[in-house]
């Protein structure tokens, strides 16, 4: 999974799977195909559904930050970033299931948009200014 970054997932002990890396979901097509992948590769891996989703509604107004285990989760309007490494297990595993709870998020907010672009601008501009030290 290249298109928002890379996740990569790793036998560990006692039949968990760690996963390690970055990953931003963009409000775009890019990002509808990595939230897909993200949600196969969990249940894949024998995560089953959170009972209670993380109080997290991707891509809302306020740039906030939330822990699951070893992973960082920041929202904002323009990207979900996902960073850090996780063990996830067995169908009971709360951490595993509540990223797979945030991924389903993620996928049926894009999945009800028919306008959803192919990619998103990054936006902003550089400037260069000289140096101050040259």
């Amino acid at each position: 999974m290249d298109v928002g970054g890379t996740l990569r997932a790793t036998s560990a002990l006692a039949g968990k799977t760690a996963l390690e890396g970055r990953l931003e979901i963009t409000r775009d097509r890019a990002g509808l195909k990595l939230a897909k992948a993200l949600g196969v590769l969990l249940r894949q891996h024998g995560v089953g559904a959170a009972r209670s989703a993380p109080d997290f509604v991707p891509w809302s107004g306020d740039a906030v930050s939330i822990g699951i285990c070893g992973l960082t989760v920041e929202n904002s309007p323009e990207r979900v970033a996902i960073y850090g490494k996780l063990e996830i297990g067995p169908a009971a595993d709360p951490s595993g299931a509540a990223l797979l709870s945030l991924a389903d998020a993620c996928l049926a907010i894009l999945a009800k948009d028919p306008h959803l672009p192919e990619t998103v601008d990054p936006g902003g501009t550089v400037d260069t200014v000289p140096n101050p030290f040259a």
